[in-house]
Formats: C-alpha cells, sequence, structure tokens
C-alpha cells in the first residue's frame, strides 16, 4: 500500500496549468527553494538532475533496470534522496576509464572506416526543444558528426548480458539510454563503447527509431507529470530483484499505528508461514544430509567421490570483533495485536 504526503502548497496551485508553463513552474520553484545560485557546483550538479528525466533514468521508469525501479527515481526526482550509487567503487572506476576507452574507441573508429573520429565532452545538459522534462548529460559528442558517444565499463560477472561486438546487442537495460540521447539531441546516431571486464571492448552502434522516441516521449511525459510535478508516487514492483531494500526506504518511519488488515494481507500472511514451513522441512533435509556425510567423513581431511568431487574439511580461524550501533526498524509475526481505530 503506498502513502504519500500531499504535494507541497506551492506545487498544488501549477498543477491546472498546461504542461509547457507548469514545467516552467516547476523547474522555478526547484531553483528557488534550494537556493541554486548559492550551491557548490556539485550540488548545483544533483540539482540540474532534478530538472527532467535522463537517460540514466530510462530503463527504471521503463522496467528494465534490474538495480532501480521508477520508484527509486521518483525519491530522486523529488529530493527525498540523492542518487544512491555516486560514490561507489564501480563509479569511481568507470569515471577514471572514461578518457582512455573513448580514446581507443576513435583510435578503432578511424581502422573500421578509415575516417578520423574525435570526440568532446559537453559539460552542461542538453535539453530536448519540446519537451523540456528530456534532459541529456551525454559521455562525449563525436566532433563534425550528427553522433554520440556512451561509455561503460562493464564487470566480468555481467558479460554475458553484452552481445558481439559491432552489432546493436548492447545489455537490455542500457539500450534505452543511446536513444534517449539520440532523441535529445536531434541525432541519428549513436555508438556505446563498453569496457568487458578491464580487457575487451566492444563497440555497439545504435540508429534512430521514430517508435522508440513515441515511447520515450510518451513514457516520461508521464511520469514527470504524473508522478514528480504532482508528487505522486508511482506503484513499487513487488516482483523487483532490490525492492527489499526500497521498501525498508520508502517505509523507515513508524507512525505509532496498527491498522486492520484486508483479505488480500491475509492471503499473504497464508503464504509466508506455508513457506516458512516449506523452508524449515527442507533446512532439515539439508541438515540430516550434511549430518550424515559429516559422519562418514569422520575426522578424516576430506571424502571424494569417483567422479573426483567430494567434501573437505579444514580448521577456519576468525577474528574476533565489536557490533558497531545500529538503528533498524524490525518486522515480525505476533498472534495478538491491538488495532488502533
Amino acid at each position: 500500500m503506498n502513502t504519500a504526503a500531499q504535494p507541497l502548497p506551492q506545487l498544488a496551485e501549477i498543477q491546472q496549468l498546461p504542461e509547457a508553463e507548469r514545467h516552467a513552474a516547476y523547474v522555478q520553484f526547484i531553483l528557488e527553494d534550494t537556493d541554486y545560485d548559492n550551491q557548490s557546483e556539485d550540488i548545483q550538479w544533483h540539482l540540474r538532475r532534478r530538472l527532467g528525466i535522463g537517460g540514466s533514468d530510462l530503463a527504471a521508469i521503463l522496467g528494465l533496470d534490474p538495480y532501480r525501479q521508477a520508484y527509486d527515481v521518483w525519491l530522486e526526482k523529488t529530493g527525498r534522496e540523492l542518487p544512491r550509487d555516486l560514490d561507489s567503487e564501480n563509479v569511481f572506476w568507470g569515471n577514471e576509464y572514461e578518457e582512455p576507452i573513448a580514446k581507443e574507441y576513435c583510435r578503432r573508429m578511424k581502422e573500421r572506416t578509415g575516417e578520423d573520429f574525435k570526440v568532446r565532452n559537453k559539460n552542461m545538459p542538453a535539453v530536448h526543444k519540446e519537451h523540456p522534462f528530456l534532459l541529456a548529460n551525454i559521455d562525449r559528442d563525436i566532433v563534425g558528426m550528427r553522433r554520440g558517444l556512451e561509455i561503460k565499463n562493464v564487470g566480468w560477472r555481467m558479460a554475458p548480458l553484452w552481445g558481439e561486438d559491432g552489432t546493436d546487442e548492447a545489455a537490455e537495460y542500457y539500450i534505452p539510454q543511446p536513444h534517449h540521447y539520440m532523441l535529445c539531441m536531434d541525432y541519428q546516431e549513436w555508438d556505446l563503447a563498453a569496457l568487458i571486464g578491464g580487457q575487451e571492448l566492444r563497440i555497439y552502434h545504435f540508429e534512430r527509431d521514430p517508435e522508440m522516441d513515441q515511447i520515450i516521449i510518451d513514457t516520461c511525459r508521464d511520469f514527470w507529470f504524473e508522478n514528480v510535478i504532482a508528487d505522486h508516487p508511482p506503484e513499487i514492483d513487488l516482483e523487483h530483484k532490490r525492492v527489499g531494500d526500497l521498501l525498508k526506504r520508502a517505509y523507515k518511519t513508524i507512525s505509532g499505528d496498527v491498522v486492520e488488515l484486508d483479505s488480500s494481507a491475509e492471503a499473504w500472511h497464508a503464504t509466508l508461514e506455508e513457506a516458512k514451513q516449506q523452508v524449515k522441512y527442507y533446512q532439515g533435509v539439508v541438515d540430516g544430509a550434511k549430518h550424515h556425510l559429516l559422519h562418514i567423513i569422520g575426522d578424516n581431511a576430506g571424502g571424494a567421490f569417483s567422479d573426483g568431487s567430494g567434501y573437505t574439511r579444514k580448521t577456519v580461524k576468525r577474528s574476533g570483533f565489536t557490533v558497531e550501533p545500529t538503528e533498524y526498524v524490525g518486522f515480525r509475526y505476533t498472534k495478538k495485536l491491538p488495532i488502533s481505530k
């Protein structure tokens, strides 16, 4: 069940305006409310990202991103959270490798096409002329061509999601990004250079698709006006693999009330209890099988099967540690609970 505070009075006043005026009023509200001109460059960069939907947001809004969903984007765009991965190791090394990947991309493209490829940075986001809520913070612009470059540093564990070099078969959740950039920049083609596992560069090529353009415009318009500016959260995808973390962040306070649960909650409770019994049963099977194997091997160093596989025994020493104080919202079932009226 989603709950959200009513929009701020300032936002409520602009909801009936035409789209263009509504967007302009919202942008003005954000800039004034955050005292943009007096912020550091880093804070200003974060605030500019809040003024529209960028290419890295699109996959989450479309339900393709394995790490984020539309609700995550809504939290960031409404200022409830900062992007959560900007200080990660992956982002750090992605930034460090960006320039050498761009340089090697240019060398290989000259080798393949016979043309000189030069790229340049664009420090400010591009804004779509007709739909100003569409933003493009691109990695590189290719000099002298209506063409851009996206750069990715990809770990080996994600390599199976990436297709052959020279195709458009990048990982599915990255494909919307170059299409978003082509739409914002009004370019007809875009390349994506992905360094796989730190040692294999694959270059993917994308061409403008009018049908994809319309999907992006419609999806982003709905999200921007109906969720962000209206300050109304999108539905949480409870099947998303990282929804557990999102729910902890979405509902991190306790109001003190106890609500009456409906039949759907009772059904999920029954499913939970049945699943817990199944887990308990099969954990017993796992433990029983393990005990039998330990008994058969005894105090030997291990036991081998005819195919060469087997079990080993060794002494493992672990250093003691002190658990740091922490605080979290617990969640458990109890058989008697008074309902708040």
